[in-house]
């Protein structure tokens, strides 16, 4: 996650892909061009003018892709644990049990809001504008927006538990095409590494790294061979960096190159 909270991102890459953990709270404003989103249930689709909230603690996939002009570019501002502990002890905020989790939620573009963060553009693409108690205050008030826009995300913003003990293996099967580390798989799982690895390999019985490599080479061979998915679409979807790297590991399991298929 970037280290300033108010983020401008003007990108002029075709289908520019990337996936992450998503660490902190994050608002987002797109400007120009489209932003896919997948939490791995759904598939979500943003164009110029909407807004999106990412959830923290959750895992998602991104794809922009540009307008005609052949530009994307977005405002993005991340709402950081500390900030959002001060405020809700400023502010005595209480939270209900039982809020929806969702690492991706659409929301209604209201214009206060929208202005707000069309205004924050020239601050992030100024190179020189780093104090952070600047920038802190900046934050602040697009929470006081959001919040007065949206005050059911109180029970989002303000719930500051970590992950509980999830079933390994259903959370595995939903998840291994995600490219996180596994420290990241053991904290979303509540677990340290060291447990995740031990309930991992008695489940399992074989190491996570192997496990999660085998998985995705297996939903490839059937997204491909079944399917009739080309291997420049599939190796990305389930978790590879690289085609070069996808396809040597293929090889070396199936003993053919994925093309041939």
């Amino acid at each position: 996650m970037a280290n300033l909270p108010i983020i401008y991102t003007c990108d002029q890459l075709l289908n520019k892909g990337r996936e992450h953990f998503i660490r902190e709270h994050a608002l987002i404003y797109i400007q120009s061009g489209c932003l896919t989103v997948n939490d791995g249930k759904k598939t979500y689709s943003f164009k110029a003018g909407d807004f999106l909230f990412l959830q923290r603690n959750h895992l998602a996939k991104f794809n922009q892709e540009p307008d005609a002009e052949g530009e994307f570019s977005s405002v993005s501002i991340y709402f950081n644990q500390e900030m959002l502990q001060c405020a809700s002890a400023e502010d005595h905020f209480e939270i209900e049990k039982g809020h929806r989790a969702h690492a991706v939620w659409a929301l209604a573009a209201k214009p206060m809001l929208r202005n707000y963060l069309e205004s924050l553009t020239c601050i992030s693409q100024t190179p020189d504008i780093t104090d952070q108690n600047f920038l802190k205050l900046k934050v602040k008030e697009v929470l006081i927006l959001l919040l007065d826009s949206h005050p059911e995300f109180k029970n989002v913003l303000f719930n500051f538990s970590v992950p509980g003990k999830k079933d390994l293996k259903t959370f595995m099967e939903h998840n291994y095409h995600f490219m996180v580390s596994l420290d990241c798989f053991a904290y979303l799982t509540g677990r340290n590494p060291a447990a995740f690895k031990r309930d991992f390999m008695y489940l399992f019985h074989i190491s996570p790294e192997r496990w999660i490599h085998h998985r995705r080479l297996q939903k490839a061979y059937q997204l491909i061979k079944e399917q009739g998915e080309m291997p420049a679409n599939v190796y990305r979807e389930v978790g590879f960096e690289n085609l070069t790297h996808f396809s040597s590991s293929f090889k070396r399991l199936f003993g053919v190159n994925p093309s041939s298929l």
